[in-house]
């Protein structure tokens, strides 16, 4: 379960996670604008990287070994909790083709993180040119 507290855009946000009778907080601060909209265009990722956000991939470990962006953090859908976010803000949220991702930035937002689904997935991400990679660094496919 998740809670969070001031939200606004250039504050200092508080997050607490209650997590099986857990309490943790974190304090953090970012950068990058966390955008009105539920998603963002591919062509949007990367200045966002830039200024701070996190690049969150929902997939299967499968679809990960495969390929994925360099940037990313792993965390499957089925093992997505506050205990393995990734630093950064906002969490710009991604998977396939939009599907999974858009479920987990829904839950996110709802607890309070500031996550956004990076529309289209990694189908879209190959479909701008931008690059797909093994955990070895080789090219990778998405799959």
């Amino acid at each position: 379960m998740f809670a969070a507290g001031d939200a606004r855009l250039g504050a200092p946000l508080v997050v607490t996670a209650i997590d099986e009778g857990r309490q943790t907080e974190r304090v953090t601060t970012s950068n990058a604008p966390v955008p009105d909209r539920s998603e963002v265009s591919v062509s949007d990722v990367p200045a966002l990287l830039e200024q701070g956000a996190a690049l969150l991939d929902v997939r299967e470990p499968h679809e990960w070994v495969a390929g994925h962006a360099v940037a990313a953090t792993h965390v499957p859908l089925s093992a997505l909790s506050p205990d393995n976010l990734p630093a950064g803000e906002p969490l710009l949220v991604v998977c396939h083709i939009g599907g999974r991702s858009a479920m987990a930035t829904q839950a996110l937002r709802r607890a309070g993180y500031p996550a956004v689904n990076v529309a289209g997935g990694m189908d879209a991400w190959q479909q701008a040119g931008l690059p797909v990679v093994t955990d070895d660094g080789r090219p990778g496919r998405i799959i």
